[in-house]
């Protein structure tokens, strides 16, 4: 339950604190003190991205103390408390966890530009890990909930909730489904389109094969025989002319660059002074020979072969051709062939691993057939029962006459929920969403919510008793207060018919010192207490009259509970 909590810089309150306890906690004050705001405050502490103003411009706080029994705490997903068995690595951070009592301290802070930091027991966390530990511990009801308990989606929603219905199967299945049509579209149409495809797709696999490509280089290779061969003239002249200097012209030795080399050994023959340079001046010369040989030896493998070259040139033609068609080199063509390989297994398996996807199908739908009956079932069976439970608390409401309905399709699933109220005697039962008035909506959630209790330790209720009064309100407080018996509840209200029940009393006031507008929270107790339900009642907190009626009223309350 909540014990404490404190609010800094939010709206017009600028540093307010109050501690709650177990049992039926009241909020009460003026129109516009700022009642509302202590419900947007646990809000926001939740994770809330409601819009919201500071009061001074500074840092926004809003901390709670919760206390969670241990089977909220085991409904923490990323904070419950480690087990002894688990590996320590596997705890994660023990300071978000609380006592030995589960005691949990939530703080928020926003700054100006509205960025948020969260903290749990004094360590940094998540908005996620905030709204985590407000699932469990605390469920909030004011007019949004009462508009929303308006649409079916929500009605069918609480009679799920009543009946202990799960839909994870049906959405596991569901999911399973979708995953399973959208691989049967991607695998292709109809036997005759297929058929098509695999013409087009064999005809493209035999062009690239025709070609019989040697390698992903293959053109890379080409391209060097054909500039050798386009070049043969010019090479040899370039040959001949390098000849010539090595060996000179064949007219007249000691022309050629051997023949100087030699001449240049026998002027340093028997010259021990020049014995190194002699050394490497033989083996130039012995490198001379050899190169020229080999130069003599080239120049001779060098033939013109005019149809070599058109062949080279065709090869590479029709290499191109391709190549526009099916890849930028011969890389990409040899990988669009293993595609269309690929795509040809696929479609000669056709039949089998359709056959396959529809059998799988099949068998899902059947599951999620029998899945959706069992789950209208439970619904129609659960039905009549909640609509006599809330009937029931209707009565207690001061709506004795009134019949209630949980009427749902014929369909298998029965999705279609929808609650159906007569609020008098004799006159046809019409839908909620459509006939029911505001106090009657009121009444209607009220009773529902006290029929679903299996929610948090805290309902917190903004104005649940709008729209009604007298008899009727004191039927709420009662029911209130029996709700309170085994949970905290906290109510904002303006009926004393209601606050009369309160085990705690609390009041919102506005205060103008120096011209600046704060609100702040007091409990009232003893006179204090009276007086306010004599504001309440007549808007004389000080009035004789006032105060008999609050003090008879606090009396029958005490009587009723």
């Amino acid at each position: 339950m909540l014990e404490e909590l404190r609010v800094k810089s939010f709206g017009i309150i600028a540093d307010t604190a109050l501690e709650l306890s177990s049992g039926l906690n009241v909020l009460t004050g003026e129109t516009g003190a700022g009642k509302t705001l202590i419900i947007g405050a646990l809000q926001l502490l939740f994770g809330s991205k409601q819009d919201y103003k500071s009061s001074d411009g500074r840092e926004t706080v809003i901390e709670g103390r919760f206390r969670l029994d241990k089977e909220a705490v085991a409904a923490l997903s990323g904070l419950r408390e480690p087990s002894p068995e688990e590996p320590e690595e596997e705890r994660g951070d023990p300071d978000l966890f609380g006592d030995s009592e589960h005691e949990y301290i939530l703080r928020r802070q926003i700054t100006e530009g509205k960025k948020s930091r969260f903290y749990i027991n004094g360590s940094m966390a998540t908005a996620k890990e905030a709204a985590e530990i407000g699932e469990v511990a605390i469920e909030i009801f004011g007019q949004h909930e009462q508009m929303r308990l308006m649409k079916t989606s929500a009605q069918r929603a609480a009679l799920d909730r009543y009946a202990g219905i799960s839909l994870e199967e049906l959405q596991a299945l569901n999911s399973a489904l979708r995953k399973l049509d959208k691989e049967l579209r991607g695998f292709g149409g109809d036997k005759e389109s297929l058929e098509r495809e695999k013409e087009f797709l064999e005809f493209q696999l035999a062009e690239i094969d025709a070609l019989r490509i040697a390698s992903e280089s293959e053109d890379d290779d080409l391209k060097s025989a054909e500039e050798l061969l386009a070049s043969v003239g010019e090479l040899k002249e370039s040959a001949l002319g390098a000849l010539r200097f090595l060996k000179g012209s064949e007219s007249g030795p000691g022309e050629g660059a051997d023949d100087k080399l030699a001449n240049a050994l026998r002027m340093l023959d028997g010259k021990n002074y020049f014995e190194a340079v002699v050394g490497r001046l033989n083996n130039c010369l012995t490198e001379l020979v050899d190169l020229t040989s080999e130069l003599r030896a080239s120049l001779d493998g060098l033939e013109d072969d005019p149809a070599a070259l058109e062949s080279v040139r065709m090869r590479r033609n029709e290499l191109h051709r391709v190549m526009r068609k099916y890849g930028q080199s011969l890389a990409g063509v040899l990988e669009k062939r293993q595609e269309l390989k690929e795509k040809l297994e696929n479609i000669a398996g056709y039949e089998e691993t359709r056959a396959r996807l529809l059998g799988q199908k099949r068998e899902l739908e059947l599951e999620m057939r029998a899945a959706e009956k069992a789950v209208g079932d439970a619904r129609r069976k659960a039905a009549p029962e909640l609509a006599e439970e809330i009937e029931r608390r209707l009565s207690e409401l001061n709506l004795a006459g009134a019949s209630f309905e949980v009427r749902l399709d014929d369909a298998p699933f029965a999705d279609n929920v929808e609650f159906f109220m007569a609020p008098n005697p004799g006159r046809e039962a019409v839908s909620v969403a459509k006939a029911a008035s505001g106090g009657e909506l009121s009444r209607v959630m009220l009773a529902l919510k006290v029929v679903l209790t299996d929610g948090a330790l805290t309902y917190v209720f903004d104005e649940v008793d709008a729209g009604i009064g007298g008899a009727t309100a004191l039927a709420v407080g009662r029911l209130l207060s029996g709700l309170a018996r085994d949970r905290q509840v906290v109510v904002v209200t303006h009926l004393a018919q209601v606050a009369a029940f309160a085990d705690r009393h609390f009041v919102v006031e506005k205060s103008n010192e120096g011209g600046d507008t704060s609100t702040f929270v007091r409990e009232v107790t003893a006179d204090a207490l009276l007086a306010e339900l004599a504001r309440m009642l007549s808007g004389q907190p000080g009035s004789e009259i006032a105060l008999r009626h609050a003090r008879e009223l606090k009396e029958k309350a005490s009587q009723m509970r």
